[in-house]
């Protein structure tokens, strides 16, 4: 009887383990959420960036979507001078952190420009703006986060 229980035990606990792994790899997501959540100034202001880039993706080439480029544009120039205020943790010098700065003036002054093509029913001025900014996001990118993360 006794052997006949020890085995029902193990069945169980072996059957069990993957509902064990599932819940801590579940608690462990909530983690990373609740990191995700806890972002820094930078990092919200770089997220609402984003949006308007994603915004512009999607409408840079249709003239009738005119107003919203221009206030995409508009948006991601106001951000990146909000943006000149944080410097990234990799940004460690001074000289680092003047460049970064200074990316992000070039940024905004690039979205500036955009918004006057936008305005003026300039899709192609507005679509060469729109491809510098995300040049300058890739470089930004490559110059401050680190290539594991």
């Amino acid at each position: 009887m006794q052997a006949r229980f020890a085995r029902l035990f193990l069945i169980a606990a072996v059957a069990a383990l993957p509902l064990t792994q599932t819940f801590q790899a579940s608690a462990a997501s909530a983690d990373v959420r609740a990191e995700e959540k806890e972002k820094s100034e930078l990092g919200k202001l770089m997220g609402q960036i984003n949006k308007h880039m994603k915004s512009l993706k999607k409408n840079i080439e249709d003239a009738a979507q005119k107003e919203s480029n221009v206030k995409d544009f508009g948006g991601i120039a106001e951000l990146a001078d909000k943006c000149k205020a944080h410097a990234p943790e990799t940004a460690k010098t001074d000289e680092e952190k003047k460049t970064y700065a200074d990316m992000l003036g070039q940024m905004a002054a690039t979205a500036k420009d955009g918004a006057k093509a936008a305005g003026a029913g300039d899709v192609e001025g507005a679509k060469k703006a729109y491809e510098a900014l995300k040049k300058g996001k890739a470089d930004g990118h490559k110059k401050f986060i680190p290539a594991d993360k």
